[in-house]
């Protein structure tokens, strides 16, 4: 009787360790069997000139984790990689193209060393008023950019999106029922503009 209930804790034992690492899957058991090697990755972030670049948002992603944090000019920007597993770092900022790079451990401490570019286009910002400053919803904008003309209409906030190359002109044209069509053009300067633009009542 004794015998058959020390079997049977022992199948029990088994059914638990086998559904366990069925869980954990290859890479679980990997990590659970072999202590990972890591090491810190310290990032340092410039622009085209050499200058520091503040703000900047990373992620680094791998099979272990997901992270993501602010990297600030005035402070050490630092991840862990481990061995096994390879990371992708992204890193955005306004006004800079995306930067997206593979990274494997190497060496016990690294610091990479990342140029951001800036971007050639703006995001802008269209916010379609009438003459008591309230948003229009709907409103229908004509855009002509240097890379064409859009069509684009106004949300429940009274605003529209474009991209346009900076150094750039864009014309525009407003319509909505009820008010007066009205044409315009602006200049693009900045990675990221707001443009208000007014429609009037038609009398």
């Amino acid at each position: 009787m004794e015998s058959k209930e020390f079997y049977s804790l022992v199948f029990i034992g088994l059914a638990f360790t086998i559904v366990f690492f069925l869980l954990l899957g290859n890479k679980g058991i990997t990590g659970f069997m072999i202590k990972e090697e890591s090491t810190k990755l310290i990032l340092n972030i410039e622009d085209e000139s050499g200058k520091e670049i503040d703000f900047a948002f990373t992620i680094l992603k791998n099979d272990i984790q997901t992270t993501a944090k602010y990297c600030y000019s005035d402070g050490l920007c630092e991840y862990t990689l481990y061995r096994n597993y390879p990371s992708i770092l992204t890193i955005t900022k306004e006004g800079y193209y995306d930067y997206i790079k593979e990274i494997n451990q190497d060496s016990s401490i690294e610091q990479l060393d990342i140029v951001l570019i800036k971007s050639d286009y703006s995001d802008i910002t269209l916010s379609v008023i009438d003459d008591s400053y309230k948003p229009l919803t709907g409103a229908e904008v004509y855009a002509k950019t240097s890379d064409g003309v859009y069509k684009l209409i106004t949300n429940s906030e009274g605003r529209a999106y474009l991209k346009a190359e900076i150094g750039t002109l864009v014309q525009y044209s407003l319509s909505l029922p009820g008010y007066t069509p009205h044409k315009g053009y602006f200049n693009i300067e900045k990675p990221i503009e707001t443009n208000r633009l007014m429609l009037t009542h038609s009398k």
